[in-house]
Parts: C-alpha cells; sequence; structure tokens
C-alpha cells in the first residue's frame, strides 16, 4: 500500500518535499499552511489549506520549512505523526541513526555511525563522514562536507558549499557562510 504522506509549509521548499514523497512512491494527500492564499489554492495540483489535526489523522507529515526555529516551533504543535524520508538515491549507512522528521535529499551521503537528531535538512549533495553527530533543526546547505566526528549543536545553519573539518565543534545556533571552510 502506498504511503500517506501531509506537508507543512506551501513555499518552495515544499516543492522539493513532494518530489522526494513521489520519488519513494508516497501520495501527499494535502499541503498545510497557515495562510492559504484563497479556498481554492493549490500547488502542483496538490489542495493547500489551513493546519487541522483532523485531515488525514493517519498521515505522515514533514515540515518543509527551511527556518530552524519555526520548523522548531511547528513540531511541539502539529499533532501527525512525522516522517523521516529518504530520496533513493541518498546512501545512507545501515550504522547512521537518523531522527524523526528528518529529509535527506538527493545523492546526500551520510556515513557509518552519524548521528542525525530531529527534523534535520540535509540537502542535495551533501557529505556527512562517519560518526558526526548533527543536532537537532539543522539545516545543510547543498555540497556541504562535514568531516569525520564533526559535532554541529542544534539550530544551527550551514550554507552551501561549506566545509567543515575533521572533529570540529560548532556550538548550537552556528550559522556558517556560504563556501566558508571551518577549521
Amino acid at each position: 500500500m502506498m504511503q500517506s504522506y501531509v506537508i507543512y509549509g506551501a513555499g518552495g521548499f515544499c516543492k522539493v518535499i513532494l518530489d522526494l514523497i513521489l520519488a519513494v512512491g508516497g501520495k501527499v494527500e494535502c499541503i498545510f499552511d497557515d495562510f492559504p492564499e484563497k479556498s481554492n489554492y493549490s500547488l502542483m495540483g496538490i489542495k493547500v489549506v489551513k493546519y487541522d489535526r483532523n485531515i488525514f489523522p493517519d498521515a505522515q507529515l514533514i515540515i518543509a520549512i527551511g527556518n530552524n526555529e519555526v520548523r522548531q516551533a511547528l513540531s511541539k504543535s502539529l499533532t501527525h505523526q512525522f516522517a523521516t524520508i529518504i530520496h533513493p538515491t541518498a546512501s545512507v549507512s545501515t550504522f547512521a541513526s537518523i531522527g524523526k522528521g528528518s529529509m535527506i535529499l538527493a545523492n546526500a551521503i551520510v556515513q557509518a555511525e552519524a548521528i542525525l537528531g530531529v527534523h534535520v535538512i540535509v540537502n542535495p549533495g551533501v557529505c556527512i563522514d562517519h560518526e558526526v553527530h548533527i543536532g537537532d533543526f539543522v539545516h545543510i546547505g547543498a555540497l556541504v562536507y562535514i568531516g569525520g566526528a564533526a559535532k554541529v549543536g542544534e539550530l544551527s545553519n550551514i550554507r552551501p558549499g561549506a566545509l567543515v573539518k575533521r572533529s570540529m565543534i560548532l556550538p548550537d545556533h552556528s550559522y556558517i557562510n556560504p563556501n566558508e571552510i571551518i577549521q
């Protein structure tokens, strides 16, 4: 039976998550958003409505919002079960641990004994090396490399193309600029 999903957030990132759900053979029932533009609004053919816990209550939910703090706040107020979703082209070690609500996009790599917290976004082409620990509600931009045994604190934002060298420790709420090298 096809897995049923609902998405929260009707912005651009929602379109990426909709594609991801289809790539894993799932079905998107509806999209929740706080501000549906009009009563008959749809996004890519999927109806957009205000959040209601009684709409598709058995569907798994993905929060498709890149802002870490907003994702964290929503995770505390939504009642649907959160999905963990991994693109079929991603390579995730059997020995990695991925938290609920996390999304691993196309061509990302998560190596052995890496630990990702809840509601982490891993964008396309990211490489998370062995024994890395990623805190909750972290957003990792496209083409980022995080070296073995590094630690990334919760609510951090690592922008596209950045490089975090082996064993580095980034505190909570870190912001790493695009293409920056953290040594």
